[in-house]
């Protein structure tokens, strides 16, 4: 995510400079390249890494794990459309909105586990 913010800082700032290939190629870099690139690699291999992790933890409930293992096999689907046509090219979008629901469903997970224990151990 961090490529894909500075390809998007790189735009306007080439803008500013008056570089019209500086801006194009930062864009399509961007928005036609790692939009294809992201759902291919990094994405699944970190939810992969994560689901097999949550296996044999306790830290989230037991969901979490299977559930992190299907949407790294969505994110490589819609990567593998998405070099295909532009109906996958929307869909591998649509899993990175999907990896956000998922990344701020255990933090609310953990919140709530994390108040449950604290209130264990101020009442025993």
């Amino acid at each position: 995510m961090v490529i894909e913010a500075a390809l998007l800082i790189a735009v306007p700032m080439a803008a500013a400079a008056g570089s019209a290939a500086g801006v194009s190629t930062a864009f399509t870099l961007s928005n036609g390249v790692f939009a294809r690139v992201f759902p291919l690699a990094p994405a699944p291999l970190l939810f992969a890494a994560t689901g097999l992790a949550l296996r044999f933890t306790s830290v989230l409930p037991r969901a979490f794990g299977p559930l992190a293992l299907v949407v790294a096999g969505l994110f490589v689907a819609s990567g593998i459309a998405a070099i295909f046509s532009t109906a996958g090219l929307i869909a591998a979008i649509a899993m990175s909105i999907l990896q956000e629901v998922w990344i701020v469903a255990a933090a609310i997970a953990l919140l709530l586990r994390a108040r449950t224990a604290d209130a264990a151990v101020v009442n025993p």
